[in-house]
């Protein structure tokens, strides 16, 4: 799409504006200086620059966007444009949103994080590109601007407060308090990083941990899995280079149980913990 179909796209939706559509402003496309200082050999990206990215990149692409920033090579900036998850449309027009839509996007993101298909879903029913959705939901502050947002000492602090609960249960109280667009995967680096435990202890065991409830040695539980009784899984990779610890689920472990009375002694056991997974829901 060149500059003058621009042009004129906005220039129709502006004045669709006395129907009651709110019309994002766009920034004038006119070359941006990259801002801030060098890190290693590249310049930061300065607001102008990540301004004309975010609006222009879907209509013009890496290579029509490049004239304008002059410190970018197109690969740099299909690379960033990736990162904050644009994509190149040709073809793609400029859409002005509604109040509508505007209510819709919200309730879309209001859990701070999407199931998968929703977003597909929703595009087809308002015919929007995801791009547009994403950048809106951005506008909204409903969604977090690209994927390296710092952490805040009041995220960490909620971390901390919730290790051993599980990152799906982290990521819900984050965004019952008010930190919402955390995903899994970057909730479970982080906590690595302050060097807190991941996995939900109540629903998952080491081998180890194992061999403790049951009053067996841990070297009896490794057979078990070894020999494919007892299903696990590897954890995540040890920071000092070692193995990594088998996990065990409560479901896998009540079914173990079950399956061979005969591989472990009862009376070994305490007592209220063997009631409660024999006995509970689970598996």
């Amino acid at each position: 799409m060149t500059d003058l179909s621009i042009t004129a796209t906005l220039t129709q939706a502006d004045r669709s504006a006395g129907s009651g559509n709110l019309v994002p402003t766009r920034p004038p496309l006119v070359p941006a200086a990259p801002g801030g200082p060098c890190v290693g050999t590249k310049h930061q990206w300065s607001d102008a620059e990540l301004a004309l990215l975010d609006t222009y990149y879907p209509d013009l692409g890496a290579k029509g966007l490049a004239p304008y920033l002059p410190a970018r090579t197109v690969p740099a900036i299909t690379e960033y444009a990736r990162k904050r998850g644009l994509h190149f449309q040709a073809g793609h027009t400029f859409r002005p949103t509604t109040p509508e839509i505007d209510r819709a996007i919200k309730r879309l993101y209001h859990r701070g994080y999407l199931k998968p298909g929703e977003l597909k879903k929703f595009c087809q029913t308002w015919d929007r590109p995801r791009q547009w959705v994403r950048l809106q939901a951005i506008r909204l502050g409903v969604r977090f601007e690209g994927r390296r947002t710092p952490w805040t000492p009041e995220e960490d602090a909620i971390l901390d407060a919730h290790e051993g609960r599980g990152t799906r249960y982290v990521q819900k109280a984050l965004t019952a308090a008010g930190y919402p667009g955390r995903t899994e995967p970057a909730i479970g680096q982080r906590m690595w990083l302050l060097g807190l435990e991941r996995r939900d202890k109540s629903e998952e065991f080491t081998a180890s941990e194992v061999g403790r409830l049951l009053g067996m040695d841990s070297h009896v539980v490794l057979n078990w899995i070894k020999a494919g009784s007892l299903k696990a899984v590897r954890g995540d990779t040890r920071g000092d280079g070692r193995a990594s610890e088998w996990i065990v689920s409560r479901a896998s472990l009540r079914s173990f149980m079950v399956r061979h009375p005969g591989e472990w002694f009862p009376g070994r056991c305490d007592r209220f913990w063997l009631v409660d997974i024999l006995a509970g829901k689970v598996g």
